[in-house]
């Protein structure tokens, strides 16, 4: 499931422990569609598509059969034609400054060990981004240099050049907007220690672990 329980069919499609097969064509809203029904390897929930293939093999339907209950996401009014309107630059239009930010290479430790998961970006600035994997859960710090504080910040502020979040993207770069130090999600005590050649601070589940995170470069 996607966010508000819509479900992506690209996202299913990618899914490895999905298994596939068409059950042949039925009638949907109008449409001839061919029914294709996905499922775990081990059994569990059945999901269905309905993909119209006069309409370049769009997903129209969605059906999720479950032992208690059946949920239903549909397209309505669906078209193919786009008006050329939709495209046009609105009057008095500026386009926001982006801010870059590059991966480096550091090494970067939670709670005295290695990290498993955990991506380091530097502005030009020389702010710097951090996100690592700590206690299931994925956490970004901002450090800035300048103000020797560090924030615990929002990951959709961070993105690659395709809309994806650090920890689901391949690129070297992401980018946000000029205001990224102002987006701040929660207040934290990181008891920030600088040095030579790197930093060291509280995580945000201090509290629970006393686990600090340790970034070299």
């Amino acid at each position: 499931m996607r966010r508000g329980g819509v479900i992506d069919p690209v996202d299913r499609a990618r899914d490895s422990s999905l298994t596939f097969e068409a059950l042949g064509t039925v009638e949907f809203d109008g449409h001839r569609c061919i029914e294709i029904a996905a499922g775990a390897k081990g059994g569990g929930s059945a999901t269905y598509f309905f993909v119209a293939p006069d309409l370049k093999n769009l997903v129209i339907a969605i059906q999720t059969t479950g032992p208690q209950d059946k949920v239903l996401q549909r397209l309505r009014h669906e078209s193919l034609e786009v008006p050329d309107s939709l495209f046009e630059i609105p009057e008095g239009f500026k386009s926001a400054e982006r801010v870059k930010w590059s991966r480096v290479a550091a090494k970067v430790s939670y709670g005295g060990k290695p990290a498993e998961r955990s991506r380091v970006f530097r502005a030009a600035n020389g702010d710097m981004l951090i996100w690592v994997e700590g206690g299931y859960y994925n956490w970004y710090y901002l450090y800035l240099p300048r103000e020797k504080s560090v924030h615990l910040v929002n990951a959709d502020y961070f993105l690659d050049s395709k809309g994806m979040v650090i920890e689901f993207s391949h690129e070297g770069q992401v980018y946000s907007s000029e205001g990224y130090a102002s987006e701040e999600e929660a207040e934290m005590d990181p008891h920030l220690e600088v040095r030579a050649n790197g930093i060291r601070f509280r995580s945000n589940r201090y509290q629970d672990g006393k686990e600090m995170v340790d970034v070299g470069w």
